[in-house]
Order: C-alpha cells, then structure tokens, then sequence
C-alpha cells in the first residue's frame, strides 16, 4: 500500500517565513510544482529563494514555470514573524491525525452478492444470520504512524528495504538510502537481486553489512528497492537530483515530519461493523 503517495497530497502548507521547499511542498493548492513541469531540474530550494525585497522575483519564476502558475504564486503574502504552517485538509481543525489518514489510505470492501445467490427458504433462519454475519465481517487491521528519526550528531542512518512483487518465482530488488544527522542524503542505491522471495532479497542485504539498522516502515527505502526490482539493474545514487522524484518527495516528507502508515492483518481477528455500531 502506497499509503503516503494518498495523504501528502492533503497537506496543504500556509507560507510564513518561507522555508518550505519550493518544488515539493503543496503550498500553492496546486500540489507539488515538481509535478507541473518537464525537463525541469528541481533542486534543493525554499520559497525565499524566490523571494526578494518583500515581492516575488518574477523574472526568476518565468523561466522556470507557466504563466498560470505564476499568476496563483504572486497572490501569496510571506508573514517573516510567523513560521510555516502545515494544514491537514481532511481534519476540520487542520491538525493531523491518523484515524482521518486511515479512512483515506483503507480499501472498503464491496457488498457481496452470495448469500442472495445461495441461500433458500428451507434454509434454517439462524444459519443464514450466522452466514450474513460472516460475510459482513473483515480482517482486524492494525495500523500505526512511523517517524523518520535523524541519527545522533556524528553518526549516519541506513533504512533498507527489498521488495519482491508475487513472491517465490518473480523478481527480487532491495535499495536503501544513508543519510547524516541533518538528514542529508550520503548516498542511496537500488538494487536487482534476481528471481527468488523478498525475505531471501532482505537477507542479501545484509550478507556484507555489519552496522546498526534501524526498522521504521520507510517509505524511501521502499521506493527505492522496487526501482531495483522495477528496472532490473543496480543503481548508485550520490546526488539527490539525480533521484526519482517520488523518492525525493519521500524523503523531504520524512524530513519534515511526515510520517509513514504501517497497516497488518491482525491473525484470525475480524471486526463486524454491524455488532459495533450496536
């Protein structure tokens, strides 16, 4: 489940000194810019780099964006005593939280049509209560919000991954990216492993690694152990702009704060919305 790419969409950002990044930040209401240009390199830049003498430096946005766009920037007030505010669209007070998060990122389950299919009037009345109860109930799931933490000063973290799209037969990656106690990118690597499950792709990792790994539900390392699978080669990573920019969307939300959703299958758990709302 692809949980953060449904909810950052929904955080909208009210600019304040402008520190938010300029290309992959949502505070336009238009989404990140990133996503509204091609062949555009998008580097490292806050608002205030595209701000001067308390106005817009037009010259500099025309070469780098559509008139339209420009024309919703320029309407935009930096407020230098104020901080930048993150505004969870979903949530009326504007603060995040995970229970409206969950509602968004959750598959509903679609009315099953069996029971109208199968059953008959000779049928005893409490088998087919019994049966409809079964099919309106669903696996228990437990879900959490994770945090990308920085490391202590002077050390570096590694978050991994490896992925495996069908399991045993199909093929394996893993990737995983280094970053410092700022949260800077090192330097990050996807890599293919071959055809085999991603339990033994995981293992692979860590067959010439003797350091502390921390386990955190990371999104980055996710995205980048399916570009190993996705493009079936190895790739080194030593510059952020020449990442994917779905990976460097992932890891500026880690770096903001934003967290990633964990969701399991609670083993022979389920929940009747029916027996709850009674």
């Amino acid at each position: 489940m692809d949980s953060k790419e449904k909810v950052k969409p929904l955080i909208l950002w009210k600019v304040g000194k402008g520190d938010v990044s300029f290309w992959w930040d949502n505070w336009t209401n238009l989404g990140p810019l990133a996503n509204l240009v091609q062949n555009q390199r998008t580097p490292k830049k806050t608002l205030k780099d595209f701000y001067r003498n308390n106005s817009w430096n037009i010259v500099k946005l025309k070469r780098i964006l559509t008139h339209n766009v420009i024309n919703s920037i320029v309407t935009i007030k930096f407020n230098n005593s104020k901080q930048d505010l993150s505004i969870w669209t979903p949530d009326s007070t504007g603060n995040f939280n995970s229970k409206s998060a969950w509602h968004i990122v959750r598959t509903n389950k679609g009315k099953t049509m069996s029971s109208s299919m199968t059953w008959h009037r000779k049928i005893p009345s409490q088998w087919r209560e019994n049966c409809n109860t079964m099919e309106r109930s669903r696996p228990m799931i437990h879900s959490q919000d994770v945090y990308w933490r920085k490391p202590r000063p002077t050390w570096v973290k590694l978050n991994v991954d490896g992925c495996n799209k069908g399991n045993l037969g199909s093929a394996a990656g893993y990737g995983g990216v280094i970053r410092d106690c700022s949260g800077n990118m090192i330097i990050a690597f996807a890599e293919f492993y071959g055809y085999c499950s991603n339990n033994v792709a995981a293992r692979a990792l860590w067959k010439d690694v003797y350091i502390c790994k921390t386990a955190e539900g990371n999104s980055t390392a996710n995205l980048l152990a399916n570009l190993g699978e996705d493009s079936k080669c190895s790739s080194i990573f030593t510059e952020v702009t020449s990442l994917p920019s779905k990976v460097r969307a992932s890891m500026k939300l880690e770096l903001d704060g934003v967290p990633n959703f964990i969701s399991r299958t609670k083993k022979n758990k389920f929940i009747n919305d029916d027996c709850r709302q009674n």
